[in-house]
């Protein structure tokens, strides 16, 4: 919240800057319900119900398993109907599901397939044209800095630009998971969730830079991703110089 107020504060008193995140970045930053009512359709399918008389005319439509995710990130697996009533139970009666944060869920429960047929997940960061790459393997990811443009890894870069022109977004960090959304029966790339946290350490053993002017067309700027801050931090000055 604090970051969220600074931020605003930091537009209102100079108009016209170039801020990186933009407010509305900020805002959305790590808030995986509200991401799915932006992004919906870039996301695995899901549920969001506001009272126990919806979950209570839609569970019987709800391919399970699915996981209960609350808006700060918690997740709770749940297996069928009767796993679901609870979960439902706990949010919406009394004081609420004591999240990890501190915070009760207490207005809502929001229910995401579980994609099968999973593969690794890969963490993109991007600003303007610029965009360095991390594949994650397990839990917790094990992660794996991306040197070579790939045919893969320019599929994912493709993906990802589709989406943030989409949703005209200049910085993010955004997770994709690849599988197979039971309900809308199709097998893709998916958005996880977007932030806009910096790479910090992931980048000291390996990483490159890579770069496009319209989307279709990659190239590696020969730029290590470690030195992803000077690359944004050029950028941000023509930025606020044009």
């Amino acid at each position: 919240d604090y970051v969220r107020e600074l931020a605003a504060d930091i537009g209102k008193r100079n108009p016209g800057i170039v801020q990186i995140p933009s407010l509305r970045e900020i805002k959305l930053s790590g808030f995986i319900v509200d991401q799915w009512v932006n992004f919906g359709q870039w996301m695995p399918s899901a549920w969001l119900m506001r009272s126990m008389d919806e979950v209570k005319e839609q569970v019987n439509d709800i391919l399970f398993p699915v996981v209960s995710v609350s808006n700060s990130g918690d997740r709770r697996p749940i297996e069928n109907p009767t796993e679901a009533f609870v979960d439902a139970t706990e949010c919406f009666n009394g004081n609420g599901f004591l999240l990890a944060n501190g915070k009760r869920q207490t207005d809502y429960v929001f229910w995401q397939t579980v994609l099968s047929e999973c593969a690794p997940s890969w963490r993109v960061w991007m600003f303007a044209n610029k965009y360095a790459v991390v594949v994650q393997v397990g839990t917790p990811p094990s992660v794996f800095p991306m040197d070579v443009l790939s045919e893969s890894i320019e599929e994912i870069l493709k993906y990802v630009y589709a989406f943030t022109i989409d949703n005209n977004l200049a910085w993010s960090s955004v997770e994709v998971v690849a599988g197979a959304d039971r309900v809308r029966e199709i097998k893709s790339p998916f958005i996880g969730s977007v932030s806009v946290n910096w790479p910090q350490k992931w980048f000291l053993d390996g990483g490159m830079i890579f770069e496009t002017t319209n989307g279709h067309e990659w190239e590696s700027t020969g730029i290590p991703a470690v030195r992803w801050y000077s690359v944004v931090a050029k950028e941000l000055v023509r930025a606020n110089d044009a």
